[in-house]
């Protein structure tokens, strides 16, 4: 039987603890090989089936809960109705790496030898997070008394109960952080992680641009950063609010302007999710969204919600696109795709200067839906 995942904890951290207490256990040895590896979706359904959470839906709890996937994942247009988008069907996204070192905290380490007995490694919110946001002081990524880090490189994450040299990690010395933007951006992260609603992308922008306003007001020598920061927002508020603003979907570069207006103009993220709130029409669970997954792109959004009473699958195109199919092949954005039970579309013509595109077949099935109750 397989131990019970505590709060924050990263999947490498669960994968190890298990086979460090467990490791002649059946359920506890068939992750042995996780955790050589890179965690991607393959591994992530896996370890959420092996737990029992079944499906999309535990699929995406255990991403949430988990990983540092709601950093970005929180942020969602009106009309997206699934958490992680293409992910649980054919994604291939890393959500943690052996050749990445984890990190700790000394005093979170303390803390829960006094509380539980033992800790474990949390989730890990990528190296341009440095401080705890609980206690301030700089995460650890090498180890105290013999200068290793915790990768494929240096330790095993077992180092954490293990120990090295007889020594426990939770004896290093904690290094106090002075730099308070360096803390700042780490409580927002930690914020996002533990947020059970998902925020809408057009109230963020919308809120963001009237602070910039009200900042922009002010003057100051900061202007001209304002100024571009502005013509930032207002170009991703025209792009989340156009036709095809079902295909939105910012997991990088484009994200970066909302984190750092936020980290800009706002000292605390419960200040920056008051302004949303007073734009926003209705409040969504992220929850919400975990049973359904996209599975179609161009000419419009397709989703299938998975329904666990009955083990089925609803397929639903929620805003059909106003373009036809014809207008997205002549601008080189669409390929028709045949389904085996059926087509939302008919294959349209080339036009003369457009390349012939022929239709693609749809590979795999999507996964099977289980039945459990929720």
């Amino acid at each position: 039987m397989l131990l019970r995942i505590q709060r924050d904890e990263s999947l490498r951290s669960f994968i190890a603890r298990n086979l460090f207490l467990n490791w002649n256990g059946p359920e506890a040895r068939a992750f042995d090989r996780l955790l050589k590896f890179s965690i991607r979706t393959n591994e992530v359904r896996e370890i959420a089936a092996a737990m029992g959470w079944l499906g999309c839906f535990g699929f995406n709890r255990l991403l949430h809960k988990h990983t540092d996937y709601p950093r970005y994942s929180i942020f969602k247009i009106k009309r997206d109705f699934s958490y992680s988008h293409f992910e649980y069907l054919r994604g291939n996204k890393q959500f943690e790496s052996n050749r990445v070192s984890a990190t700790f905290c000394s005093e979170c380490v303390r803390d829960d030898l006094a509380s539980l007995g033992f800790s474990y490694w949390r989730r890990a919110p990528r190296s341009d997070v440095k401080v705890c946001p609980k206690h301030n002081v700089h995460l650890q990524s090498k180890c105290p008394f013999c200068n290793k880090p915790f990768s494929d490189k240096g330790h095993g994450l077992d180092v954490m109960w293990r120990g090295c040299a007889g020594r426990h990690l939770g004896e290093s010395p904690s290094i106090v952080n002075e730099d308070s933007f360096e803390l700042k951006k780490a409580k927002f992260i930690w914020d996002a992680f533990s947020l059970d609603v998902v925020v809408s992308v057009e109230s963020a922008l919308l809120a963001i641009n009237e602070r910039l306003r009200l900042f922009g007001a002010q003057g100051g020598q900061e202007a001209g950063v304002l100024d571009e920061l502005r013509c930032r927002v207002n170009r991703e508020l025209e792009v989340a609010t156009k036709y095809d603003a079902d295909n939105w979907f910012r997991a990088g570069d484009e994200l970066r302007v909302i984190w750092e207006s936020m980290l800009l103009l706002y000292d605390e993220f419960e200040q920056f999710l008051a302004d949303v709130k007073l734009r926003e029409d209705e409040t969504r669970l992220a929850s919400s969204l975990w049973s359904t997954y996209r599975a179609g792109r161009y000419p419009t959004a397709q989703y299938v919600e998975e329904d666990y009473a009955y083990g089925v699958g609803h397929w639903f195109c929620s805003n059909p696109s106003q373009f036809s199919p014809m207008e997205y092949a002549d601008a080189g954005h669409f390929c028709p795709v045949l389904y085996p039970c059926c087509n939302y579309f008919t294959i349209p013509p080339p036009r003369l200067r457009a390349p012939p595109r022929h239709p693609r077949k749809i590979g795999c099935a999507p996964p099977g839906v289980p039945v459990y109750p929720i």
